[in-house]
C-alpha cells in the first residue's frame, strides 16, 4: 500500500475522511455486488467498505451513572449559530456547551422576545442540524488537513501537505493561467453548502475581486429564482415573516414541504391552527405536512396550472374577483391588439412614439387612456376590464381587447371536470377549494422554492399568483402570494465587499437613472424602479456574476443532453434559442465559447452533487481543467475530483456574521467557541494567504499584470490590496470583517460587535438603506406583509406597465403561447417513460453538508433511497426495501426502496443531496435528469426582462425527469 511522506497510507487518509464511517457504515450495498447494466454508466467503487464500525461497550452499574453525570458538566458555554444556507429560517440561535477544549452539545437558546400581545414568540428555534453540528465538526467525517492528489482525479489517493505548500503551488499555477490566458480563464462557484456568513462570502467576493475570475450565479441553476414571480412582480424578493399568518384564516401551501424545510418556522402554522386559521396543503404526495393539514389536496405533478385555471374560472364566472384591485393593481385593464396579439403602444399611434407607453379604455369617458407608469392611482378614471374597441393606428383601425377578457377566453377551457382530467383533483375539490379562496378574509401561501425545479414552473408560479390576486390577497395582513425570504439584511454588505466587480452596473445609467439612485440612497429610500431598470439593463455588460446554467450547458457539456428534444411542442430546435438570446446580448455566457476555462475554484459547495446531468462535468470540463480547488471541512462527491482540499474551520470555530435575514428579522453574529481542529483556517484567512503568494510569486517572475474580462489590464503589484479593501483587512482581521457588516449597517439599532456576538443575534432596526423589494414598512411590534407600499401608496410595480403583470407580449412568449400563464403538460424528459422522478429538499441535512454525517444517517434509512407507491411496486414484483436500477436514455443509478402509500401512481420521490458515493457503484441519481432549458427563461431585449442576476435566467430543472425502474 502507498505511503505519502508523512507517512500516512491511501487507508489512513480515507479513514481521516471518515467517508467509511460516514456513509459506507449504513450502506451495504456500497460494493458493486451485481453485474452491470448494458448501457449503464462508467462505475467505481472509489471507497473500500470495511464494515460498520464498531461502537465502545456501553458502561454498566455506577460507571454507566458516572457517565451519564459527566454528560451534564462542562466547563463553559457561549452563544453561537449555524451559518448554514437555510434559507427561510437563517438563523437560529444556539448555546454551545464545551468540557476539556471540546463542544460536547448545543441547545436552542430559545430566547427570543414577543413583538406584541397576540402574537407567538419565535421560541425556540433550531433544528436536528443544529442540533447535532457539533458531530459533524468533531466527528469522524472532519478533514483537518490540506490534501494534494495522487493519481488520476477521482482514484481515492490523497497526500497530506503543508500550508505552504498547498497555498505556494495553488499560486503558482494561478499565476501562470492569469498571465497567459487572463481572467476568463479563472471559474469560482459559491455553492449551497457556502455559508450565508461574511466570513464565507466576503472572503471569496474579494478574492474573485482580486481575480476578475468568472463568478456563477446559481441560483436559476439550483431553481431558487422563482421566474414565474419575476416577470408578474418584476421581483423575487416579496415575503412575510412567518408570524403574518396569524392574521390570515386560509393558509395555501401550494408546493413545498415545510415540515422538512422550514423546521423552526412551521410552529406558526400550527399555532395559527389552533387560532382557527384553515390550513391546506395542495401536492402530489401525502407528504409530512400533509399530515398537519385541515385539507389536503392531491394533485398530478407538474400540473399545477391547470388546477389555478381552473380556480381562475370559478372565481369569474361567480364574481368572487375584486375588480377595483385588478383595475388598479394588475394589467387586466391594458388594451391588447387582436391582430398580433401584442399591447398598443404609443408606437402604434404616432411616429417616433414610445415603445413602453401602454393604454387602457376609460368606461367612465369612453375613450383610450394613457396608463400612467408613475403611480398607481387612477385619478377619476374608470378602466374597463372587458369589451373589444376600435382604436385608429398609423396602421389604420385595429380592435384591442383588456387582458381580462384574454384571461376569460383562456379559462374558459378550464372546467372542474376538464381540469381535473389533467391534474387529478377530484371537481367537487376544486370547487370547494376556490370558494375558500375567493371568500377567504385573507389568505396567504407559505413561500417555497419547490417550483423553479419545474420546466414550466414559471407558468406554475404565475398562475398561483394569479389566483390570490384575482380574489383580492394583496398588499395587507396575512395575505397575499409572497416570494423570497430576504425581507431585509444588515445594510453594509454592499459598501466595502466586491466594489471592483460592480462598478460597472451604472456606466450605461442616464442622468434621470443617476438622479434618482443617489437620491433615494440618501434618503434612505428604496431603489426607483426606473433606476432599478438602468441596473437591470447593463448587468449583463457588467459581468457581476454568470449564469451558472449556461456555464454548465456550455462548457460543461450538459447541452450535449439538455439540447436533446424532449419537448416536442417546440417550433425550433432548443439550441436556437439560445443562439439567438447570446448574440442579441439577452443573456451572458462566461467565459466565450473561445475561451476555455483552466483554473476552477470551488467555495464550499458541491457542483458534481448539485448539477443536474453533473457526470457530463466530469467528461467534458474536467479535462479541460488544469487546476481544481476546493475549500471545505469535509469529503464531498466535488472534493474527491479536486486537485487540492483546503480544510475550513466550523462555525463554532471562527468568527462570522450573516448577511441574510430570512423570515424573521434578526441578524445574527458569533465569535469562536473553541479553537479550530488541525489545521483548518477561516477562509478569509485562506484566500488571503493565497491572494499575497499570488502577489509574491508574480512580481518575482517579473510579471506585470494579467487582463481582465474586460479586456482591461490589471497589475499583479495591486492584487493583495484589491483583496484586503486597500490594506483595511489584514491576514488575521476576519473578526473586523465582521465587525464591519455589524456596526457599519444602519439597520441595526447602533448595536456593538461584542455584544451581538455574545447573545448570538440581534433585531433588525428598521429598513436601513437596503434596497426594499418588499415594498412595505417596518413597525417594530407588528408582523411585516410585503407589498403594502403598491396597495397602499400606489407605488408601481418593477414591470413594463407597472402593475402586476400576468400579460406578457415579448415575441418568444407569443409564440409559445405563454403570453399568459397557459397550462402545459409535464415534459417527458429523459424519454417516454412510464414513471415521474420527484425530489424535495431533505429533512436530515442543509443542502449536502450533513447528508452523509453518521449522525443524520441514524435518523433515516442510512443511505439513498426511492419512495414509491403501492400499486406500482406490486406492478414491476418490487418489495419493501429491494435493491433497483432507475433509468431512462439518459443515465442509470441503484438504490434502495422504500414502498409508501403516500406516494401517487406513477410518481417516484427521492430526497436529494446524497454524496454519489453513498450510491452504489459511486454513481448518483442526476445521472438520469436532461434538465432542457426553458426558451422564455432566455427572453430579454424587452424592458423589465433584462437579468438583473439571480432570476430571469435560465435554469436547470428536475422535477419532469421520466424513469422506469426494474428490481435487481
Amino acid at each position: 500500500m502507498s505511503q505519502n511522506k508523512n507517512g500516512l497510507s491511501r487507508r489512513d487518509v480515507l479513514k481521516l475522511s471518515g467517508l467509511v464511517a460516514g456513509s459506507a457504515a449504513f450502506n451495504g450495498a456500497a460494493a458493486t455486488t451485481a453485474p452491470a447494466s448494458e448501457g449503464a454508466p462508467p462505475t467505481h467503487q472509489p471507497f473500500a467498505y470495511k464494515g460498520p464500525a464498531q461502537p465502545e461497550p456501553m458502561p454498566t452499574g455506577d460507571d454507566f451513572l458516572n457517565h451519564y453525570r459527566k454528560r451534564w458538566t462542562w466547563d463553559y458555554t457561549k452563544r453561537s449559530t449555524h451559518f448554514n444556507n437555510c434559507a427561510y429560517q437563517a438563523h437560529c440561535a444556539f448555546e454551545v456547551y464545551v468540557r476539556d477544549g471540546k463542544v460536547i452539545r448545543e441547545e436552542q437558546a430559545a430566547t427570543y422576545t414577543t413583538l406584541r400581545k397576540g402574537l407567538p414568540d419565535a421560541n425556540p428555534r433550531g433544528c436536528q442540524k443544529g442540533c447535532g453540528y457539533s458531530h459533524l465538526m468533531q466527528g469522524e467525517a472532519r478533514l483537518t488537513r490540506p490534501l494534494k492528489r495522487k493519481g488520476e482525479r477521482g482514484g481515492g489517493e490523497w497526500e497530506e501537505i503543508s500550508w505552504e505548500q498547498a497555498i505556494g503551488e495553488i499560486a503558482e499555477k494561478t499565476v501562470d493561467i492569469l498571465a497567459r490566458e487572463g481572467s476568463n480563464s479563472l471559474v469560482m462557484d459559491m455553492g449551497t453548502t457556502a455559508e450565508i456568513g461574511v466570513t464565507t462570502f466576503g472572503a471569496a467576493m474579494q478574492f474573485a475581486d482580486a481575480t476578475d475570475c468568472v463568478l456563477l450565479d446559481l441560483n436559476t441553476e439550483v431553481g431558487d429564482d422563482m421566474q414565474g414571480a419575476a416577470i408578474t412582480y418584476g421581483t423575487i424578493i416579496g415575503a412575510r415573516t412567518s408570524d403574518d399568518v396569524f392574521h390570515s384564516d386560509l393558509v395555501l401551501c401550494w408546493s413545498g414541504n415545510p415540515a422538512f424545510t422550514q423546521i423552526p418556522n412551521f410552529h406558526y402554522l400550527t399555532e395559527a391552527r389552533y387560532r382557527g386559521t384553515q390550513f391546506v396543503v395542495i401536492s402530489p404526495d401525502y407528504n409530512a405536512t400533509a399530515m398537519h393539514a385541515d385539507h389536503w389536496v392531491p394533485v398530478r405533478s407538474g400540473t399545477d396550472t391547470a388546477l389555478a385555471l381552473a380556480i381562475c374560472k370559478i372565481v369569474i364566472d361567480e364574481g368572487l374577483h375584486d375588480q377595483d384591485l385588478l383595475r388598479e393593481q394588475t394589467d387586466m385593464p391594458v388594451l391588447v391588439r387582436l391582430d398580433n396579439k401584442r399591447y398598443l403602444r404609443e408606437s402604434d399611434l404616432k411616429r417616433d412614439g414610445s415603445e413602453e407607453q401602454l393604454y387602457f379604455w376609460d368606461e367612465g369617458r369612453n375613450r383610450l387612456q394613457e396608463l400612467d407608469t408613475t403611480s398607481l392611482r387612477l385619478n377619476g378614471h374608470r378602466p374597463a376590464l372587458e369589451g373589444v374597441f376600435e382604436v385608429e393606428t398609423l396602421d389604420g383601425l385595429v380592435k384591442v381587447q383588456p387582458v381580462f377578457e384574454r384571461l376569460k377566453a383562456l379559462v374558459a377551457a378550464y372546467t372542474p371536470e376538464a381540469a381535473s382530467e389533467l391534474c387529478g383533483t377530484p371537481p367537487a375539490i376544486i370547487r370547494k377549494l376556490a370558494h375558500m379562496i375567493g371568500k377567504a378574509r385573507a389568505a396567504c401561501n407559505v413561500e417555497s422554492f419547490a417550483l423553479g425545479k419545474y420546466h414550466h414552473g414559471d407558468l406554475m408560479m404565475r398562475a398561483q399568483i394569479l389566483v390570490f390576486v384575482l380574489c383580492g390577497h394583496l398588499g395587507r395582513k396575512g395575505a397575499g402570494w409572497t416570494t423570497g425570504a430576504a425581507i431585509v439584511y444588515p445594510d453594509a454588505l454592499g459598501r466595502d465587499v466586491a466594489r471592483r466587480r460592480t462598478r460597472k452596473l451604472t456606466k450605461k445609467l442616464n442622468m434621470r437613472q443617476w438622479y434618482e439612485l443617489i437620491r433615494n440612497n440618501f434618503q434612505e429610500k428604496p431603489m426607483s424602479r426606473y433606476a432599478k431598470r438602468g441596473l437591470e439593463d447593463s448587468w449583463v455588460d457588467a459581468k457581476v456574476s454568470a449564469c451558472a446554467t449556461l456555464f454548465w450547458n456550455v462548457h460543461g457539456g450538459v447541452s450535449q443532453v439538455s439540447n436533446q428534444p424532449w419537448d416536442k411542442t417546440l417550433p425550433r430546435a432548443p439550441e436556437a434559442y439560445l443562439e439567438e438570446a447570446l448574440a442579441k446580448g439577452w443573456q451572458g455566457l462566461e467565459p466565450p465559447r473561445d475561451h476555455t476555462p483552466k483554473v476552477f475554484f470551488q467555495v464550499g459547495g458541491n457542483v458534481l452533487r448539485r448539477v443536474r446531468s453533473s457526470h457530463k462535468l466530469l467528461e467534458v470540463l474536467w479535462p479541460k481543467l488544469e487546476l481544481v480547488v476546493v475549500t471545505d471541512m469535509r469529503m464531498s462527491s466535488t472534493v474527491h475530483h479536486a486537485d487540492y482540499f483546503l480544510p475550513v474551520s466550523g462555525f463554532y470555530e471562527k468568527p462570522n456574521a450573516g448577511f441574510y435575514s430570512g423570515s424573521m428579522i434578526n441578524a445574527y453574529a458569533a465569535q469562536p467557541v473553541v479553537p479550530a481542529l488541525g489545521e483548518s483556517r477561516d477562509e478569509w484567512e485562506i484566500y488571503w494567504m493565497l491572494a499575497n503568494e499570488i502577489q509574491k510569486r508574480a512580481i518575482a517572475r517579473g510579471l506585470e499584470g494579467f487582463i481582465d474580462r474586460h479586456q482591461e489590464k490589471r497589475r499583479f503589484d495591486e492584487f493583495l490590496g484589491v483583496y484586503t479593501m486597500n490594506g483595511a483587512l489584514g491576514r488575521n482581521d476576519v473578526e473586523k470583517l465582521c465587525r464591519q457588516l455589524i456596526e457599519k449597517s444602519s439597520n441595526l439599532g447602533g448595536v456593538k460587535w461584542e455584544e451581538i456576538s455574545q447573545r448570538g443575534y440581534a433585531p433588525i432596526t428598521s429598513l436601513g438603506k437596503s434596497s426594499n423589494d418588499s415594498a412595505t414598512d417596518w413597525k417594530a411590534d407588528e408582523t411585516i406583509t410585503p407589498f403594502i407600499w403598491h396597495t397602499r401608496d400606489k407605488l408601481p410595480w418593477n414591470t413594463l406597465s407597472g402593475r402586476i403583470q400576468f400579460y406578457i407580449d415579448h415575441p418568444w412568449y407569443l409564440e409559445l403561447g405563454e403570453e399568459l400563464p397557459a397550462f402545459k403538460a409535464p415534459l417527458k424528459a429523459g424519454g417516454d417513460y412510464p414513471l415521474m422522478l420527484n425530489s424535495g429538499h431533505a429533512r436530515w441535512s442543509i443542502h449536502a453538508l450533513q447528508q452523509s454525517d453518521s449522525l443524520m444517517l441514524r435518523l433515516q434509512r442510512g443511505e439513498p433511497c426511492l419512495y414509491m407507491g403501492v400499486e406500482d411496486a406490486k406492478r414491476r414484483g418490487i418489495k419493501d426495501w429491494d435493491r433497483v436500477e432507475v433509468f431512462n436514455d439518459v443515465g442509470r443509478f441503484r438504490v434502495r426502496v422504500k414502498i409508501s402509500p403516500a406516494i401517487a401512481p406513477g410518481m417516484l420521490m427521492h430526497y436529494h443531496a446524497f454524496e454519489d458515493y453513498q450510491y452504489e457503484g459511486g454513481v448518483g441519481s442526476r445521472v438520469v435528469m436532461a434538465s432542457p432549458i426553458n426558451p422564455v427563461e432566455l427572453a430579454g431585449g424587452s424592458p423589465y426582462l433584462q437579468t438583473p442576476g439571480h432570476m430571469r435566467q435560465p435554469g436547470m430543472s428536475d422535477r419532469d425527469t421520466r424513469v422506469e425502474v426494474r428490481r435487481l
